[in-house]
């Protein structure tokens, strides 16, 4: 009875303690929750902005502090745990009721019945003006909060976030000059770290947002220099192995060590770490000559990990097991935190990865890898499983690839299974490349199984820009698929500031699959701004080929700000039709400068649409150049109809200036139709500025118009050439030509042939509803 009643009271103590706790009793309260942390604004228009943290054990309630001065939180926004959006372990609230361009301080509180937590760190973000973002004119400008030089190669940066899908960060070394700013980085957080840096160097940053296709201002200008680098010691051991196994005892934080080989080495993978130790740098090089250090097994040769720089200096080649053809990794892997620098004379080769989801050849990054020269080359990446990514090199995930100089070639990725990506790089989501040099050249991609094949040079994911160098050479080809992207496939952004994207080649030799783009396919947003993309090919032995220079996927934007797309091919043995010799566009077009010209579509057996530009989505052109694009098509029959040397309009084609000029559409058996510019059943030109001299075909010189087509010139600008000017004359050939200026064709009654051909500049409106054509047409 005693022990019964004793368990008894028991239970009714706890009971009465558990009351006490949940109705928050005088004396008997919750621990006091701890301070919510990964606290993020995204600025979602010009009156929200959302706020995220990580949730806190034990909180029942949030609230949001927030205000115009960062010491003078004067805005309170209480808010239930349950209350809050829940994505994982992070939880988010938006605050409405904001003044547009304006910058705001928030920091967040956690609690429950034991009081308020301390307050997280407070996190700034700008509002953008009225209509600002991408359905506006103007953005906000971030502006940079800090930068502190960690370590000799190190600095740390933050700004203020503003409404932006990424963010551009530029950076000057050694002068304040606006000549002077590179890209270096295309982060989406409001945050970065430069790993580029050199000790004791002064640096410049500038950040500008970026929504959509548009760019902010720059910001104003933060100055940071880094530390000199500690004094660099030459590791006293002979031969790697030895030196390697002196670091793992003596190596010690800041530490700049140095390794000179005298010989070839045969090294088992090794994992560059120290315990408690963190920025290691470890520069290898050879002593007099080249020196080869070989794999012996089926790993990573190295790991660079968190707080290690590995520097592969001049005269040392890294080099695959020549005993095996199957290893399971990249031969160098640079995990996260962790950062390796290849210099000039550097080598890494003949690494051959066959595994169930092969990932890099040469080199497999989670951190960050600055190639300042040397040469990947000769890696194979296979499988008979799954998908193989990254011949020369993978980068994975928010890791970033600076390229300054240096060769990625003759490195391959092919599939049996599903699909290859990146013969010579491939750049995983939210992964970042910068291009500022150097050359990717000789890369393939192959697809022996149904699966697409992307991007014989490059492969992206995630961000990649090219300032300058040279992508060269590269196939991307398929023989039971499609094959994308002969020198670069982009599903996300990329940015072409400057170099060439040259003599590439997409193909397939499967029926009723395409070959698209033998310079660039994008499937992402695309902005050529400077450079070339030139003498690429798109080709196939039994099916159609699309875009010899670039391939535009649906639901995209190209911007040609300027660079030239030029003397690329589209070729084919087979009947099916060829489409777009220099673009081709599903999604949209805005040409505002640089040059489409001299691109072919080659046939021997069939029809050819877009000698310059095939445009199925909408297409406006402010500016710049459509001029000498060809199509070359078959003499020998009547049923092929190629048409619009210069540009093939599916979609809308508003030209409100620039120039199309000397195209030519000309045969003397089969019907060429549209030397400037072909506008199909369903098709609308609108000219409203520009002019267009020089073209020739065999019907409509400068315009053919197919049956519903729509024409309209507007009566206040642009001009098309007539016949009798010998320099700017549009010209419809060979006999039964008609339409200098242009020609419209309603169907197959001879009555209803609506030509124009006239021997003056054009200045009437024209349009091809029967009232205007009753009124001037013949």
């Amino acid at each position: 009875m005693r022990n019964g009643w004793r368990h008894g009271e028991l239970v009714r103590e706890f009971a009465v303690l558990l009351a006490l706790v949940f109705a928050g009793c005088k004396g008997i309260s919750l621990p006091v929750p701890t301070a919510p942390g990964d606290i993020k604004l995204l600025v979602k228009s010009a009156s929200t902005i959302t706020v995220s943290w990580s949730a806190v054990t034990g909180a029942t309630d949030y609230e949001i502090a927030y205000g115009t001065q960062a010491d003078a939180l004067t805005n309170t926004l209480p808010v239930a745990s349950s209350d809050t959006v829940s994505s994982g372990n992070n939880r988010s609230v938006d605050i409405t009721d904001l003044t547009a361009n304006t910058t705001y301080y928030v920091l967040v509180r956690a609690g429950n019945s034991g009081g308020w937590s301390e307050a997280s760190e407070t996190k700034s973000a700008k509002t953008p003006p009225v209509g600002g973002g991408d359905s506006g004119d103007e953005l906000s400008i971030p502006q940079i909060a800090e930068a502190v030089a960690n370590s000799p190669e190190r600095v740390d940066l933050s700004w203020e976030t503003v409404l932006a899908d990424f963010y551009y960060l530029y950076r000057a070394e050694g002068a304040d000059t606006p000549e002077g700013y590179t890209l270096i980085g295309t982060p989406r957080e409001a945050s970065y770290t430069d790993l580029t840096v050199k000790p004791g160097t002064t640096y410049y940053y500038q950040i500008s947002a970026i929504s959509g296709n548009k760019e902010s201002d720059k910001s104003e200008v933060k100055s940071i220099t880094t530390p000199a680098r500690p004094e660099e010691s030459v590791v006293p051991e002979t031969g790697l192995s030895n030196a390697l196994k002196w670091l793992k005892s003596n190596a010690k934080t800041d530490g700049v060590y140095t390794i000179e080989l005298t010989g070839d080495e045969t090294l088992l993978p090794v994992e560059l770490s120290y315990t408690n130790q963190t920025n290691i740098t470890i520069t290898i090089k050879g002593s007099g000559e080249n020196r080869t250090i070989i794999l012996n097994g089926t790993d990573s040769i190295f790991k660079v990990t968190s707080g290690v720089t590995l520097v592969l200096g001049s005269g040392i080649t890294i080099k695959g097991d020549p005993t095996t053809e199957s290893n399971t990794k990249a031969l160098i892997q640079v995990l996260q935190g962790g950062k390796l620098v290849m210099q000039e004379g550097a080598k890494i080769t003949e690494n051959m990865v066959n595994f169930f989801n092969s990932q890099g050849g040469g080199i497999y990054v989670s951190g960050t890898f600055i190639m300042e020269g040397g040469e990947i080359s000769g890696n194979i990446v296979t499988t008979n499983n799954r998908s193989a990514y990254g011949g020369g090199v993978y980068v994975y995930k928010d890791a970033t690839f600076i390229m300054n100089g240096g060769k990625i070639s003759r490195n391959t990725v092919k599939s049996s299974a599903y699909s290859p990506f990146g013969g010579g790089v491939y750049i995983g989501d939210a992964a970042t490349f910068v291009m500022n040099g150097g050359e990717i050249s000789g890369n393939t991609v192959e697809s022996g199984a149904s699966y697409v094949a992307y991007g014989g040079g490059v492969s992206v994911d995630g961000i990649f820009t090219l300032n300058n160098g040279k992508i060269s050479g590269n196939t991307a080809s398929a023989i039971k698929s499609s094959a994308y992207g002969g020198g670069v496939y982009t599903a996300s952004a990329f940015i072409m500031k400057n170099g060439e994207i040259s003599d590439n080649k997409v193909s397939t030799t499967a029926a009723k699959y395409i070959s698209g783009g033998g310079g660039v396919y994008s499937a992402g947003s695309l902005l050529i701004s400077g450079g070339m993309v030139s003498g690429n090919t798109a080709s196939s032995t039994i099916s159609a080929a699309y875009g010899g220079g670039v391939f535009l996927a649906k639901d995209t934007i190209l911007i040609l700000e300027g660079g030239e797309i030029s003397n690329n091919i589209v070729s084919s043995s087979s009947s099916e039709i060829l489409y777009g010799g220099g673009i081709y566009a599903e999604g949209e077009i805005s040409m505002i400068g640089g040059k489409v010209n001299g691109n072919t579509l080659s046939s021997a057996k069939t029809s050819a649409y877009g000698g310059g530009i095939l445009a199925i989505g909408d297409f406006i052109m402010y500016g710049g150049e459509i001029s000498a694009n060809i199509l070359n098509t078959p003499q020998t029959s009547l049923e092929n109809i190629s048409c619009g040397a210069g540009v093939f309009v599916y979609g809308s084609f508003t030209m409100e200036g620039g120039e199309i000029k000397n195209n030519k559409a000309a045969d003397s058996i089969a019907v060429i139709a549209g030397g400037g510019v072909f506008v199909n059943d369903s098709g609308k030109f609108i000219m409203n500025d520009g002019t267009m001299s020089g073209n020739v075909a065999n019907y409509g010189g400068g315009i053919y118009i197919y049956s519903m087509g729509v024409l309209k010139k507007s009566s206040f600008g642009g001009i098309i050439y007539g016949s009798d000017d010998s320099a700017n004359g549009n010209v419809a050939v060979n006999g039964d030509g008609f339409g200098h200026v242009a020609y419209v064709y309603t169907d197959d009654s001879p009555d209803n042939i609506k030509y124009r051909d006239i021997t003056a500049d054009v200045s009437v409106g024209l349009d091809t509803d029967d009232a205007a054509l009753s009124g001037g047409w013949q």
